[in-house]
């Protein structure tokens, strides 16, 4: 955990501060105890850790969508000067 992440089944997860510190708190709350290992805690701070990036990537595609009806040629500009400053028109 001290390197952001645990191995589980063979496969290295990656987990944000907050899911671990939610999964703690369920499992305490849930009084779920007995356990030979940590193999549950870290089945219910994957589950966590996904719902947590699932509803972030939410929120960006709302917030994009609601970007692209405020502005709906945003994109087009957004590549044209993209390829203005890789052709060096720009900055000279």
């Amino acid at each position: 955990l001290q390197d952001g992440g645990f191995r589980f089944d063979g496969k290295v997860y990656v987990m944000r501060s907050d899911a671990i510190h939610a999964a703690i708190k369920h499992v305490a709350q849930t009084n779920k105890t007995g356990f030979k290992n940590h193999n549950y805690m870290k089945k219910v701070a994957i589950d966590f850790n996904l719902k947590m990036i699932q509803k972030e990537e939410m929120g960006q595609r709302a917030r994009a969508q609601e970007a692209m009806k405020r502005d709906p040629d945003a994109s087009q500009r957004l590549k044209s000067l993209i390829g203005r400053l890789g052709d060096g028109e720009i900055g000279r």
